[in-house]
């Protein structure tokens, strides 16, 4: 209910009804969305996965970014989350 479904991001992020619009993944699309975005919120997760198939945010140009301060959530102690805002 209340989705819209658009193939492809472009599109999808023209016929966006906010402003503000959350990327959540897989690798393609974080790919391809990064072009567009002025504001990176990132969780991290500790674990180390050795699997060929997991799903990795895309290697970028970090000087492009400025790093926030790492936040670390009060549910759980091992995951923090950093924002990152174009220069």
């Amino acid at each position: 209910p209340n989705t819209d479904h658009y193939p492809e991001l472009v599109q999808a992020l023209k016929n966006a009804r906010y402003e503000d619009v959350w990327i959540i993944g897989g690798a393609t699309l974080y790919r391809e969305a990064i072009n567009y975005c002025t504001v990176l919120d990132i969780t991290y997760v500790p674990d180390q996965i050795e699997d060929e198939s997991a799903i990795r945010f895309p290697n970028i140009d970090w000087s492009r970014w400025v790093a926030g301060p790492k936040i670390k959530f009060q549910e759980n102690e091992h995951l923090f989350r950093q924002q990152f805002t174009l220069r």
